[in-house]
């Protein structure tokens, strides 16, 4: 808390103190008072004075010592006291989880709730090395009904965040068998490059690139594809609904080999408001027949995007399949151009598309030695679900509307469910936003979204 709040640090903790008492935990009481005050950022202690701030957390000090020890406690109620204006409280106690507070912070924005303060204390056991957490969320003042309506989606969004969790050790144990049946193959060397490429993917998948939200399995006899009983891990188990384009083969374009690559039009119920990525890997027997297929939801993480391309499996080979695409000279400037281009793409977009998506408009681009033009690259998945589309916008024409601008003629253009877009600034002459929309059908071609 860098301001100065030292008058605002007394003032609270005798407003504390008085409503609280003289109770035989009082020094403990104290101490949390404290840590609470100083994890405050200074707008959030702008919204709120300490009178109005100090019942809140006698109210939060009394839930925690009153609720259970091993289970989620969840209440939404109204605020005690209001200072520029009314509130709904969110106070919770549970377990300390992975992502717990990215997650609420991410479901309340989506629901239109802005947090206006949260606060968020680490408390350890008695007699244990493991902490609880306990947190306490404000957000604009909701109905009796929209209080109940939240406290359900918190729980809902509470349930399928501790699953997660519980079977991450299992999905990983899942990835790391099907990694280890293709080294196998290799050692007898049964189509040593492409499993070798195989294994070296799930190993990187492992090495904290994706973050692993849910997972099923299904068995494959003479082209028939059967779920696996008992396979649906995380999100999946929760919500077996999650479209995870089950009723598609996403091999049947050739060249995919024994991993594909695909997004779902599901935002992630965990960590970050993004469309889950979907990962296809099949499994072969010895005679190279396909027998299984699993099938994982998650979300690239953001080491993926700070790895050069070359460096990742599988893009690794599509990139080549460009570069002769594009045909430069491997010395050429137009080359090294291209390099950058790679570099500057979003790495899951790499991963969907094919190198015949890409070559087109990479090579128009590379061929404009000077950023006087704005520049697009897009493409629709398959499955018409999405539109993928990164713009280029010179820096000397970016403005800051400019990003939204468009995004309103793309919805004009097309009919979408759903939007996101992204914006980077290069270091080379373009800023770079992406854009991803879920669509009712796809577009006919390039004109119709110039």
């Amino acid at each position: 808390m860098p301001g100065d709040w030292s008058e605002y640090e007394t003032t609270l903790r005798s407003a504390c103190r008085h409503i609280y008492g003289e109770q035989a935990d009082v020094n403990r009481f104290d101490l949390f008072v404290s840590q609470v005050f100083h994890g405050l950022l200074d707008q959030e202690l702008q919204r709120f004075n300490a009178e109005s701030l100090a019942p809140e957390l006698v109210t939060l000090w009394h839930f925690v010592q009153t609720s259970g020890r091993h289970s989620l406690e969840l209440q939404v109620r109204p605020a005690l006291q209001a200072y520029a204006t009314p509130t709904t409280c969110i106070d919770m106690l549970g377990e300390e989880t992975p992502f717990l507070l990215n997650t609420l912070r991410m479901h309340l924005n989506r629901c239109g709730h802005k947090p206006l303060l949260v606060i968020d204390q680490s408390l350890a056991h008695a007699g244990s090395s493991r902490y609880r957490v306990a947190l306490q969320i404000h957000v604009p003042e909701l109905s009796a009904h929209g209080r109940e309506q939240l406290q359900r989606q918190l729980e809902q969004v509470m349930r399928v965040l501790g699953k997660v969790v519980q079977d991450f050790g299992l999905m990983r144990e899942s990835l790391a068998r099907e990694s280890m049946q293709a080294l196998r193959f290799v050692e007898r060397d049964q189509g040593k490059e492409e499993n070798l490429e195989f294994y070296a993917f799930i190993s990187w998948i492992l090495q904290e690139n994706m973050l692993l939200l849910g997972m099923k399995s299904w068995d494959i006899n003479h082209g028939e594809r059967v779920l696996r009983s008992g396979s649906e891990l995380g999100w999946l188990a929760i919500e077996p609904g999650i479209d995870c384009l089950q009723e598609h083969d996403l091999f049947a374009r050739p060249g995919y080999g024994r991993v594909a690559f695909a997004q779902i039009p599901n935002r992630s119920p965990v960590n970050h408001d993004e469309f889950c990525d979907l990962v296809a890997l099949r499994r072969w027997d010895e005679q190279g027949q396909v027998v299984a297929e699993l099938r994982v939801v998650g979300l690239y993480t953001s080491r993926m995007n700070q790895s050069d391309p070359v460096n990742i499996p599988v893009m690794r080979e599509k990139l080549a399949t460009l570069r002769n695409l594009c045909g430069f000279h491997p010395l050429s400037a137009d080359a090294r151009n291209l390099e950058r281009l790679l570099r500057f793409l979003p790495r899951n977009r790499l991963l969907m598309a094919s190198a015949s998506d890409l070559a087109p408009s990479l090579m128009s681009m590379v061929a404009q030695r000077q950023p006087r033009r704005c520049k697009f690259i897009w493409w629709s998945d398959r499955y018409d679900r999405f539109v993928y589309l990164t713009l280029f916008i010179p820096k000397t024409w970016y403005r800051d509307e400019l990003p939204q601008q468009f995004l309103t003629c793309l919805k004009e253009a097309l009919v979408c469910r759903d939007t996101r877009h992204d914006i980077m600034v290069s270091a080379y002459l373009w800023v770079r936003v992406d854009y991803r929309l879920v669509i009712a059908s796809a577009p006919d071609d390039a004109q119709r979204l110039a």
